[in-house]
């Protein structure tokens, strides 16, 4: 077998533009859309997409067709989209006495149960459960509403309002840890309630604690995070809107439960 290794494949892409050797028709990561269309590397596809009948830009996620533009001309299709979802260990809820999040929570109320969460369960001074990791700044970001800069590059979006929101709670929701360091092991032993997955990572997801400490989880379906009081609400009728791709794909916190048997204790599925 042969093949290129992802983390390989920008600079080998590159590298066969630079011999000429470039192929008619590839994949592109997104972030590397902008140097190449702006090198006059890519063919616009604009007529073709025009003057096909059976074609329809609607089939496309709008945000995610919009990243394959450039000036408004398209030069390129959306291929995969990564979304990503928040786990919830229930078990651990549970055991706490703390219910599921309603549908409509707030960043405040993210907040108020990761500092319920948050403790030292053996007495040693040092907390050992809590209540999130791995949820980014990033991801409150798209979340929130907020585009950093502005599609040509020209100016960012800094000053937003939604923006200040989004620091504030982003530092509010660090300070319930007590200043701990949460890890992927935390999350591993069942001792963390809430962590933001892909769905690849989902679907591979096996540690071996799942079934030495009975931890159920409960995966969400793809809803925002929990905006606050200024952002807006990617959603509607409990499901993303179309949209800010970003958004979507930074999908996270905003919960409806969707019990999956493949990730109980014993149980943990073949990655398939």
């Amino acid at each position: 077998m042969s093949g290129i290794r992802r983390e390989d494949y920008p600079r080998w892409l590159a590298a066969q533009f630079l011999k000429g050797e470039e192929p008619d028709v590839f994949l592109l990561p997104t972030e590397d859309f902008e140097l190449y269309a702006a090198r006059g590397a890519l063919m616009e596809i604009s007529p073709f997409v025009e003057r096909d009948a059976e074609f329809s830009p609607e089939l496309y996620d709008r945000a995610a067709f919009q990243n394959g533009q450039k000036d408004g001309r398209s030069y390129a299709l959306p291929c995969e989209n990564m979304i990503t979802l928040m786990f919830v260990n229930k078990t651990l809820l549970a055991h706490e006495g703390l219910a599921m999040p309603p549908l409509d929570w707030t960043w405040a109320d993210f907040c108020a149960l990761s500092r319920q969460l948050t403790k030292d369960t053996d007495g040693d001074g040092v907390p050992d459960q809590f209540g999130y990791y791995d949820y980014t700044w990033e991801q409150a970001v798209a979340a929130n509403g907020v585009r950093l800069f502005r599609e040509d590059g020209t100016a960012s979006y800094f000053a937003d309002p939604r923006m200040e929101e989004t620091v504030r709670f982003i530092k509010e929701l660090e300070g319930t840890h007590a200043g701990y360091k949460v890890t992927a092991q935390d999350f591993d032993m069942g001792r963390v309630a809430f962590r933001p997955f892909t769905f690849a990572e989902y679907r591979t997801y096996k540690p071996l604690s799942m079934a030495r400490e009975e931890v159920q989880l409960v995966r969400v379906g793809l809803h925002p995070a929990s905006c606050g009081t200024i952002g807006r609400q990617y959603h509607h009728n409990g499901q993303p809107a179309r949209g800010d791709e970003r958004t979507y794909a930074a999908a996270g916190t905003r919960m409806v439960v969707d019990e999956d048997p493949d990730l109980r204790s014993g149980d943990t599925g073949d990655g398939a």
